[in-house]
């Protein structure tokens, strides 16, 4: 799409876009919400959540989706968590007042009179650095607002990003977003993708080349199959690995590029998320 340039016509496309991803987050809304379907990263997430230090209680975790299937997961599932927004009806982007929402002041421990502490549950901190169908720029600022999803006022512009298109990274003015994103990258060691095919080159930028290929942070890729793109990254980081499946059947192969060949696993499938958890995080 970068040879777009028309802001017209972008913004055009961008509407377009997120009326259809609307329909269905709005069917599969339900669906998540009552358990009636699982959104596929849910039971990993929630295991990760629940074991994370008491040093640091925030489990960071970006997605480049416009829709709010994760929230909804995350609601069913009974899973703090923050996307960076504070408020009521139109929320406004602030990550120190977001955070709020998930401490608690509670009295000091000790037989002597301690003072009160803040005390903060283990959560997840949601990036979605392309934005959301629930994220809006109102007089450039950044607004999240469920009820603006499916029918938003004439005046207001969608704060979604469609990768590729150079042109309309120009029309979002408010890169909070971005910032947040890359401060969290910046602050980690260890990397998790699910189902990620390393196709978005804003999520996986010079931020994450300096992680991966230059200081050899370990990351995981747990996805269905392996592509030319991941294959690129492997031969690239020598301290990542590839779960997938099997090219002729459903069972697990396992690649490092530090190995010669691949690790074929049969009768078992942990590239599944739910399959991987029971296997390795206890169910």
């Amino acid at each position: 799409m970068d040879f777009i340039n028309d802001d017209c016509l972008t913004n055009r496309i961008v509407e377009l876009t997120a009326s259809f991803i609307a329909n269905f987050d709005a069917i599969y809304a339900h669906k998540i919400l009552f358990r009636l379907e699982e959104w596929p990263a849910g039971t990993i997430l929630k295991k990760l959540v629940e074991s994370l230090p008491q040093a640091d209680k925030q489990l960071h975790v970006a997605t480049p989706n416009y829709d709010l299937m994760a929230e909804y997961a995350f609601v069913a599932l009974r899973i703090p968590y923050i996307t960076g927004f504070s408020g009521g009806y139109c929320r406004r982007f602030d990550w120190k007042e977001a955070r709020k929402a998930v401490q608690s002041v509670q009295k000091g421990l000790g037989k002597l009179k301690q003072p009160l502490r803040v005390v903060e549950c283990n959560h997840i901190r949601l990036h979605k650095p392309h934005g959301s169908l629930n994220t809006f720029e109102v007089d450039t600022q950044l607004i999240e607002c469920d009820g603006w999803i499916l029918n938003k006022p004439e005046n207001v512009t969608r704060a979604m990003i469609t990768p590729g298109t150079a042109k309309y990274q120009k029309l979002h003015n408010d890169r909070a977003q971005l910032a947040e994103y890359d401060k969290a990258v910046n602050s980690h060691t260890s990397f998790l993708f699910l189902g990620f095919g390393f196709n978005d080159s804003q999520l996986v930028n010079n931020t994450f080349r300096q992680k991966l290929e230059q200081d050899q942070c370990p990351a995981l890729i747990i996805t269905r199959d392996s592509n030319s793109r991941i294959e690129e990254w492997l031969s690239r980081c020598p301290n990542m690995w590839l779960i997938c499946k099997q090219t002729e059947n459903d069972y697990t192969r396992i690649y490092n590029s530090k190995f010669k060949d691949w690790l074929h696993i049969d009768g078992k499938e942990i590239w599944r998320f739910d399959a991987f958890t029971n296997e390795f995080l206890g169910g």
